[in-house]
């Protein structure tokens, strides 16, 4: 799947279920484009960086507008997490800085392109 943020155009992988959502980026060295946590009903979402390696960027969005950013969000520090949060159904991951570097704020809306893999929401 592909997703767009405002005028960005990235690779994106879907996090559907209750096992993918808890995994994420645990424990991975790199991010490919996007991670996208897909959730059933709008509420607030809460994220933490347990067993995380690298800082995200965290965009919080209800269908197709982005509620709450978080940017450089780092890893836990000797198992002190902070939580994240913001309303949402959704909830993008980028890695850190990846929000400064494109330009991406509140204001720019998401794609979600179903037709670059068999995934629709």
């Amino acid at each position: 799947m592909r997703i767009s943020i405002g005028k960005h155009i990235l690779p994106c992988e879907v996090m559907d279920t209750d096992i993918k959502r808890a995994m994420g980026m645990m424990y991975r060295d790199e991010l490919d484009g996007a991670m996208l946590f897909v959730f059933p009903s709008v509420k607030e979402q809460k994220f933490w960086m347990a067993n995380c390696i690298i800082p995200l960027d965290m965009i919080f969005c209800i269908d197709n507008k982005i509620t709450e950013i978080h940017k450089n969000v780092p890893p836990c520090y000797k198992n002190r997490c902070q939580s994240y949060e913001g309303l949402a159904n959704k909830v993008i991951e980028l890695e850190g800085g990846t929000c400064d570097r494109l330009g991406i704020t509140k204001k720019d809306k998401v794609q979600f392109n179903p037709f670059m893999d068999e995934f629709s929401l």
